[in-house]
């Protein structure tokens, strides 16, 4: 009886050690993987988009109110008005000198390109001194803003690259309580380095 007993209990000793040993070889892996899958979930978490304020010159021109539909269907931002995205205005990139004046040709019955108003210069004025050396080291954006009275001023906030967008935000730096009910619209000349725009991609324009 204490021999069965004896062995009995070395029996029941050596499954339990084996069991224990079978629990031992997976909880490590099992650890290890749940690691693993924590990381790229907080890698995947720690990418973030990138912006970087890029440097610009501008020039504002008066260019006069037009319901031409090309202003839109030309704009490098068009798809954001078929969604009628609220703010966007329309923008577009010359690259040389050649493309600026086939975007004075594309637009000569569109916008006054020789007419002054008030204290803001022509499109024609702000443009004359346009080169091919200074097209070897920039890029000269357009952006048309328009208004319902000629009496509003507006400005260059901020020119932002997000990845591989380039947006511009134009702000109202000008805007009486009582204004003439005349349509308006200016265009903006907007110069930024080359070396900071190369990478982009897409293009937009904000009125905030």
């Amino acid at each position: 009886m204490k021999k069965f007993l004896t062995l009995l209990l070395a029996f029941t000793t050596v499954c339990s050690l084996v069991a224990c040993g079978g629990h031992n070889d997976y909880s490590p892996k099992s650890n290890m993987q749940d690691g693993q899958q924590q990381n790229r979930a907080q890698s995947s978490m720690g990418e973030t988009d990138i912006t970087e304020a890029i440097d610009f010159d501008a020039s504002v021109s008066w260019a006069n109110w037009s319901d031409d539909p090309k202003i839109r269907e030309l704009a490098l931002n068009r798809d954001t008005f078929e969604l009628r995205s609220a703010g966007h205005i329309p923008v577009y990139k010359c690259d040389t000198l050649e493309e600026l004046k086939e975007f004075k040709t594309t637009f000569s019955g569109t916008f006054t390109m020789d007419g002054a108003w008030d204290e803001v210069p022509s499109f024609e004025e702000v443009t004359a001194d346009y080169t091919d050396d200074f097209f070897t080291e920039n890029t000269l954006l357009l952006v048309y803003v328009e208004a319902g009275s000629c009496t509003p001023r507006f400005g260059i906030d901020s020119v932002l690259k997000e990845n591989d967008t380039l947006s511009v935000y134009v702000k109202c730096t000008y805007n009486p309580e009582e204004g003439d009910c005349a349509m308006a619209g200016w265009l903006f000349t907007i110069s930024v380095n080359n070396d900071q725009v190369q990478d982009c991609t897409h293009f937009d324009a904000v009125l905030k």
